[in-house]
């Protein structure tokens, strides 16, 4: 094994491909025994197969030996050198990265063009770095692929430098050139082939032509593979799809509870929200104040429906008695909105029965939470308007209900950063909320006596409102929306 940091980045070996194999084999076996002749390496024994085998009993203790040994190995090595040849398509690259696969544990740098370019240094100064790590190392391959390009694309100061740096490595040292080229020998120039690969023929190899039965090989595999069963071959049309196990649908994770600093900041800043609301509405109510007068007063007065709030009131207890029935023209009901007003027993029609002062109220306490609520509140008295059959009071309905359309359009516009939607969801979720509280509140009260601590608890449930109790009035929250005036 060559350690990482001993590996060269740009090293092509590679073994040959099965596929083209049959085609290089021969060739390649004649080229590695060439190269073990030019290039020969001696197997280096480890410590424990030293450790087998009697010291030396010379009086030097074998050193002598050694030195004599190693001489031997320097004198086997002269300028080793590596020419292969060929017309194009010969196989030169699979032939040249089996070759040096086959010297595996030999450092291997390449001065390929991609090598030599691909560097923002000088040309020069790259020959120069990469000949430094050569001489680092022993052995070590200097290979040069399509020497023919390579030579016509080097400068003559860069082609200079190379040669000079290769002429510096002593003549004994295992640094083995190997070359490969895209013609025959006889076609490069010979200034080129005797500076980078000598003057003996020796170092020149040709890669000869596959033969009858190295084609007849090749073939045969390709030849197997077309006769075989297209359900032998790796197809998704041919397999089995995989009956995989219906698992029931997984449910998905609670919500996560939200902390009591949590629910406090949302409260905090929806009541923000609520006051901008108001104050950018209390000028669309106090114009209504001064110029409608005529809704001062809803459309029923208070003494025809003052018994629905009687009945309403648990102490209220009616006489079993009475000369004739009482008369009811009016029952709570509730509009396609789910918006509760009064329906008319005789002729059907509903009625919301506001009026100027129930709404500033609700804007008061922040009942509102979109302007589009503010809205349909003051759309409101122009549809009890029509319902009672009031000229007067239609025409000034629907001169109000102009008016504020288009002051209520501006203010949404201006505060498109609030979320009304959002806010209004809420508030209603925390009007269900606060009435689910009161529910279970009345019921323990049978049981047990609920402390002013509780009492206290309980006052931060429920929508948020704005500003103080109005007194004497209804109440005109989310979860009492319906007037008593």
């Amino acid at each position: 094994m060559v350690p990482s940091s001993e590996r060269s980045a740009s090293s092509a070996a590679a073994p040959l491909p099965e596929s083209v194999e049959p085609l290089l084999r021969q060739q390649l076996a004649a080229l590695t025994q060439a190269l073990d002749k030019i290039l020969p390496r001696k197997k280096k024994t480890t410590a424990l197969e030293e450790a087998m085998f009697e010291p030396y009993q010379d009086h030097d203790d074998g050193f002598e030996r050694e030195e004599v040994g190693q001489e031997l190995e320097r004198q086997r090595v002269f300028r080793p050198r590596l020419l292969v040849s060929g017309l194009p398509g010969m196989g030169q690259e699979y032939v040249s990265a089996a070759m040096l696969h086959h010297l595996e544990g030999v450092f291997v740098q390449n001065f390929d063009l991609a090598t030599l370019l691909g560097d923002l240094a000088p040309m020069e100064q790259v020959i120069v770095r990469l000949f430094t790590e050569v001489k680092r190392h022993r052995p070590a391959v200097i290979f040069v692929p399509n020497v023919a390009a390579w030579y016509a694309t080097l400068t003559e100061s860069a082609y200079r430098t190379f040669i000079t740096m290769l002429r510096s490595i002593p003549a004994t040292d295992p640094v083995l050139v190997l070359g490969t080229s895209e013609c025959e020998a006889s076609a490069l120039p010979d200034s080129l082939v005797k500076d980078l690969f000598g003057f003996s023929s020796k170092n020149h190899r040709e890669i000869e032509r596959p033969n009858a039965e190295n084609r007849r090989e090749f073939f045969a595999r390709i030849i197997k593979r077309v006769r075989m069963s297209p359900a032998a071959f790796p197809d998704p049309a041919n397999r089995k799809k995989r009956v995989l196990e219906e698992l029931p649908v997984a449910p998905p994770p609670p919500p996560r509870k939200r902390t009591r600093e949590e629910m406090q900041k949302e409260r905090h800043t929806d009541q923000i929200a609520l006051n901008h609301l108001k104050l950018a509405l209390q000028p669309i109510m106090d114009q209504i104040k001064q110029k409608y007068r005529k809704f001062r007063n809803s459309v029923i007065p208070m003494q025809q429906i003052e018994y629905l709030w009687h009945e309403a009131d648990p102490a209220y207890v009616r006489a079993d008695v009475a000369e004739g029935s009482p008369a009811r023209p009016y029952v709570i009901d509730r509009d396609k909105n789910g918006v509760e007003g009064l329906r008319e027993v005789e002729s059907g029609r509903f009625f919301y029965n506001l009026d100027v002062a129930t709404i500033e109220e609700r804007l008061s306490n922040g009942y509102y939470a979109r302007p589009v609520d503010f809205f349909n509140d003051i759309e409101s008295l122009a549809k009890d308007a029509r319902n009672i059959g009031d000229r007067e009071r239609t025409l000034k309905a629907n001169e109000l209900v102009s008016n504020v359309r288009v002051d209520v359009h501006e203010i949404a516009t201006r505060m498109h950063y609030i979320d009304f939607n959002a806010l209004h969801e809420r508030q209603k979720q925390r009007a269900v909320e606060a009435e689910e509280k009161r529910k279970r509140r009345e019921a323990m009260q049978k049981v047990v006596d609920l402390t002013q601590a509780e009492a206290v608890a309980e006052d931060a449930a429920g929508p948020v409102t704005i500003g103080a109790p109005v007194p004497g009035g209804a109440p005109t929250t989310t979860s009492a929306p319906l007037s008593a005036s």
